[in-house]
């Protein structure tokens, strides 16, 4: 599909809902909100003109239809060179249901990981991975696995100790003597 010289949000989404439909007939507005898990009322709300299309939205797009908004049209995930089509669409949801599609990017995602936290300073670096924990929890949730299995192992606090001839730095309390 060539690009929309509208770029925008409505359009978008309009010419989305094009590419996945049918014989030159869109997919509804309830299957693309269905399909992509964005609310059908943002959906709505957008092709009305009354909300734009937010990071969230184009996540999910990416995520759960393989489709990038790249240059005033749709593009494939697997390479932004590639027009988007019905027929990428349809490569993409098969190759979600393979071990050999999740094996792929869990590599790119480990090499991602190890190249991120290495440029971050600790405490970012330590942060950045609490939020990564929290979210495979939360997806652990929604499909209602063991949360055991995928649980943050508390790690002891660092502990400090002095050498054995040095003297404890700060006052000693004095005890106090009981009265009755």
């Amino acid at each position: 599909m060539d690009g929309i010289e509208n770029d925008d949000y409505s359009s978008q989404l309009r010419s989305l809902r094009l590419i996945l439909g049918n014989n030159f007939r869109p997919i509804s507005t309830a299957k693309l909100a269905s399909i992509s898990h964005i609310p059908a009322v943002s959906v709505r709300g957008v092709e009305a003109g009354r909300r734009q299309l937010n990071n969230e939205d184009y996540r999910n797009i990416e995520i759960f239809l393989g489709a990038h908004w790249e240059f005033h049209r749709w593009v494939s995930t697997r390479d932004f060179e590639i027009p988007y089509t019905r027929e990428e669409y349809e490569t993409y949801q098969s190759q979600l249901l393979t071990r050999e599609f999740s094996r792929a990017y869990q590599a790119d995602f480990l090499q991602a990981l190890d190249l991120v936290l290495a440029q971050l300073e600790p405490k970012e670096a330590n942060t950045a991975l609490l939020k990564l924990f929290h979210e495979l929890r939360q997806i652990a949730a929604q499909n209602n696995l063991a949360l055991a299995q995928v649980m943050w192992k508390p790690r002891k606090p660092l502990t400090f100790h002095l050498p054995a001839e040095s003297k404890p730095v700060g006052k000693k309390k004095k005890k106090r003597a009981r009265t009755n």
